[in-house]
């Protein structure tokens, strides 16, 4: 046992000047003895420098100690002086006061016959220790060192061994370790390599990030028609575990490990080579990395950032057919006129008559007194009446002869979405029609010339509705056409990698359109007409249900969140949180030299009897469904799902074509195909209900052009794929074009028609296409799981004529064995998988997937080193294993239990969602490999 105890001879108080050279400052506080003598004070003095020295000395003993074996957490009846939440900070302290109580066994001085010796109280119980403990402060300097203050040390005078003077006082020096700020580093490090995605900076974060880009980049290249069967592999969870860790070093610690980073460079090449060549290229031992390693490796070699297009297709669609279903509203509103009746009357005569001949009337007249127009209407009508009336004035009989003119005037009022803007012309020939009616029901001319006769001039007022022009709501549906494909073919936005599951991309397309509704509604300065009016409110009312409905739209994730809920450790933890980076420490602002870690690269295999890395992926949807709906039933994924669709059913079908099997195979095979060719034929009859309400069509005709679109396909397979895509509904609008159907936006109609035919009627059993699936996969991976990667080149070439023969057998072509494993993996990759993302019922604007990603492990020994600035001994080396630390805590030489060191370890789940756009294919592992898992798991 190395003896820890500070002897510091007598000499050095001859040369205590020269601490300060040698990096270390200190300030003594002492009370002057009682009855000094020039002998006390020469004692008290010398005292005071070796106790000054013995802190230093202890203080760098313990800080180094602590340094290589720190306590983590409390353990042993010591350790109960300890706080579990500053454990390495009170055993420091502790380490400190032992240091230095021992150290100070040898500072007594003489001077004549007076004797000074500097101690502290002795350590004897947990309480004890407790107590110590509180008598020592620590403090991280500015630069890196730390102040360390020893108090309650007991100065003692002596002459003649009688006590002369007893004094307690506090010693402060300056010791340039950095203990402290390094033990935070790694304490930040090993908490941060231990943080999920929502706990803040560090592994979660960082392995989300990684793990997105890769996901994102083979799973748009298995869209794309690349042969990747397994999106995520454990290959890859590794590479981009071992990325992140690396992240968090530099994060932390200012630095990473040189040999971990070296050994990733190498496995990120070698992982990239094997995604590029496929499993038959072997390691690749001197493959040099790439200028973009090791922080972009992943993203360099395993996958390109793709972001999916989202559309305003559908919404564009169904908003169309909603708006021209009520466009009676929109030209309600229009078409409005406020009609007013005018009349003016002037008295010509008035005599007495006797009483036979007091007899009243009306009569046309030529002229009358005059009537203005007020300003903004137009005169529609203008009659002169004579009237006379007869009224009693006691005995006799007064008749009165009056000239009235009745004007009737009027303008259009309109009301509504369109922007108001002046009418260059009254729809004059509409206002005479409504004005005729108001005059009828008021009684009529006559009626109201003897009214104004009576009671001198008037003006009454009413608005009332328009006759809408035939021809007005085929120039509306036409504007709104044009805008409808204006939108369809320029409003889109992007979803990106790392968007999360609380993306809403169609929230943000209603905002773009809400930004853009003048330039879209395209009001003009003047109306030409009530016409030119109401095509600009029917676009207005159209942008406007467009914006409703797509902010009415859930992002479509709500099935794929329920689903992660269920599957994941933190549920929705990646996939609601938007993975984000975070700085690097600053190597320059880092005290810290090197760090090792053992071993360098964590590797999922074996090492000395331990897996440094086991990881797990778990694919959700690795089954087609119909739709997101389908997919979740109380937030389980069913397996195999109820229904699939067509989608997915024509999409297996083509990728079983060509490939040999059982008999099994053969029969799930040919039910498929019936089961497309039926739910393909069921999709007529809607199309010729969607001709009955938008043209003129007879049912002859429409069931005619329905069936000569369906026969330009060649068989029910490739009819499906054409109802799928979309293109079904332009070939039928084309065949009842050409039997004489003219219909503004026919073609939308049918689209839209097609959609819901597709979701209600297209579907086929879900496990018939999970069946033939499976039988296709176990006949494939046979081809992809023979004689990887053998040892020995006998052992090589017996796998490759295994691969051949399997080739031959299952793909029906005679290949050598790299070339028929590719193709395997083509067919394998060609299978569908995913869950269509569809907000709205019928509308599918993109294909999720979601992988649970799981990791775990650690390093045996991790040491970090950092610069100390102290002449002779310039690093300090912090240790992290797994130990029990002990400590001569009493001093009787004996080490005694205070508390545990332990390895850096983490444990970290999160969750990766890739969105591709629509299609048959969709994205996910179609291996048959759902739950991927290492090794050491």
């Amino acid at each position: 046992m190395t003896d820890e105890r500070g002897r510091v001879p007598l000499a050095l108080v001859g040369v205590a000047l020269l601490v300060a050279s040698a990096g270390v400052a200190s300030h003594v506080s002492l009370a002057a003895p009682q009855a000094t003598t020039p002998d006390t004070d020469a004692a008290a003095r010398e005292a005071t420098v070796l106790a000054r020295l013995a802190v230093a000395d202890g203080a760098t003993r313990a800080a180094r100690a602590a340094a290589a074996h720190p306590v983590v957490a409390p353990a042993g009846p010591y350790g109960d002086a300890l706080r579990a939440d500053h454990a390495f900070r009170d055993a420091l302290r502790l380490r400190t006061y032992a240091a230095v109580r021992r150290a100070l066994a040898n500072t007594t001085t003489r001077r004549g016959d007076v004797t000074a010796t500097v101690a502290l109280p002795g350590i004897d119980s947990p309480a004890d220790a407790e107590r110590a403990i509180g008598r020592v402060h620590l403090a991280e300097r500015a630069d890196g060192g730390t102040n360390v203050t020893v108090t309650g040390l007991r100065l003692t005078l002596r002459r003649d061994g009688r006590v002369v003077s007893r004094e307690t006082t506090a010693v402060t020096v300056a010791v340039a370790t950095p203990v402290l700020g390094l033990h935070d580093r790694v304490a930040d490090y090993a908490a941060r390599l231990d943080a999920g995605p929502l706990d803040g900076p560090g592994l979660g974060r960082r392995l989300t990030a990684r793990a997105t880009v890769v996901a994102w980049g083979r799973g748009w290249a298995q869209y794309g028609g690349a042969p990747v069967a397994n999106v995520l592999a454990t290959r890859h969870v590794a590479v981009t575990t071992n990325a992140a860790v690396l992240g968090v070093q530099r994060e932390t610690l200012g630095r990473a490990d040189a040999r971990a980073t070296t050994r990733y460079r190498r496995a990120a090449v070698e992982t990239g080579v094997q995604d590029l060549l496929g499993p038959s290229a072997g390691a690749v031992g001197g493959a040099p990395a790439s200028p973009g390693l090791p922080g972009d490796a992943a993203g360099t070699l395993l996958g390109e950032k793709k972001a999916v297009s989202v559309d305003v297709n559908a919404t564009a669609d169904r908003a169309f057919l909603a708006l021209d279903e009520d466009l009676d509203g929109v030209f309600r509103d229009t078409y409005r006129g406020r009609i007013r009746v005018e009349t003016a009357a002037t008295t010509l005569s008035t005599r007495r008559v006797n009483a036979t001949a007091a007899r009243a009337g009306v009569t046309a007249a030529e002229r009358g007194p005059a009537v203005a127009t007020p300003g903004g209407f137009v005169r529609l009508a203008t009659r002169h009446r004579r009237v006379r009336t007869v009224r009693r004035v006691g005995n006799a009989s007064l008749a009165t002869t009056s000239l009235v003119t009745v004007a009737v005037v009027g303008r259009a009022a309109p009301d509504g979405r369109a922007p108001d803007r002046a009418l260059v012309d009254q729809p004059t020939g509409l206002l005479r029609d409504a004005s005729n009616a108001v005059v009828r029901a008021r009684g009529g001319v006559d009626t109201l010339a003897r009214r104004a006769a009576d009671g001198g001039a008037s003006t009454t007022a009413a608005t009332v509705p328009l006759s809408v022009p035939e021809n007005a709501r085929k120039v509306a549906v036409r504007n709104v056409t044009r805008l409808h494909d204006r939108l369809t073919r320029a409003l889109s936005t992007t979803l990106s990698p790392g968007a999360g599951l609380d993306a809403n991309p169609r929230r943000r397309l209603a905002d773009r359109l809400a930004e853009q509704r003048a330039a879209l509604v395209d009001a003009p300065a003047r109306y030409r007409s009530l016409d030119a009016r109401a095509a600009t409110a029917a676009r207005a009312a159209y942008l406007d249900a467009v914006v409703e409905r797509l902010r009415g739209e859930t992002g479509g994730f709500d099935a794929v969140r329920r689903v992660v809920a269920a599957h994941a450790d933190q549920p929705l933890a990646a996939a609601t949180a938007r993975p984000e980076r975070t700085a690097n420490a600053s190597a320059g602002d880092s005290p810290v030299l090197s760090v090792r870690g053992t071993p360098s690269y964590l590797s999922t295999s074996r090492v000395d009897g331990r897996y440094p890395l086991a990881t797990r992926n778990t694919n959700l949807f690795t089954v087609p469904y119909a739709d997101a709906g389908d997919a979740v039933a109380d937030a389980v994924v069913p397996d195999p799902p109820a229904d699939a669709s067509l989608a997915s059913a024509v999409t297996t079908l083509r990728a079983l074509d060509g490939v040999r099997g059982n008999a099994t195979l053969r029969e799930r095979r040919a039910a498929l195909r019936s089961d497309v060719a039926a739910a393909t034929d069921r999709l007529r009859p809607p199309l010729v209900d969607a001709l009955a309400r938008r043209t003129t069509l007879t049912e002859d005709a429409r069931r005619a052009a329905v069936d000569a679109a369906f026969a330009r396909y060649d068989g029910p397979a490739v009819t499906a794929t054409a109802a799928v895509n979309g293109s079904l509904a332009s070939t039928v609008a084309r065949e009842a074009a050409a039997r004489g159907a003219d219909a503004p936006g026919l073609r939308i109609a049918l689209r839209v028609a097609l959609r819901e035919a597709r979701r209600t009627r297209g579907r086929v059993p879900g496990g018939r296409v999970t069946d033939a699936r499976r039988s296709a996969q176990t006949a494939l991976s046979a081809v992809t799981a023979e004689g990887a990667n053998r040892i020995g080149d006998a052992a090589k070439r017996e796998a490759a004529h295994r691969v051949a023969d399997a080739g031959e057998r299952v793909l029906g072509e005679k290949l050598d064995d790299a070339a028929a494993r590719r193709a395997a993996k083509q067919r394998l990759a060609q299978l569908p998988a995913g869950l269509p993302i569809a907000p709205v019922p019928g509308y599918w604007y993109a294909t999720a997937n979601a992988w649970v990603v799981s990791a775990r492990g650690g390093y045996e020994r991790v040491a970090v080193t950092a610069r100390t600035h102290t002449p002779g001994n310039d690093s300090l080396t912090y240790v992290r294993q797994n130990e029990t630390v002990r400590v001569d805590v009493d001093g009787d030489g004996a080490r005694e239990v205070v508390g545990r060191n332990e390895e850096v370890t983490f444990s970290v789940s999160t969750v990766v969602v890739v969105v591709v756009p629509p299609g048959p294919r969709g994205v996910g592992d179609t291996d048959g490999n759902a739950d991927e898992r290492s090794t050491g798991w």
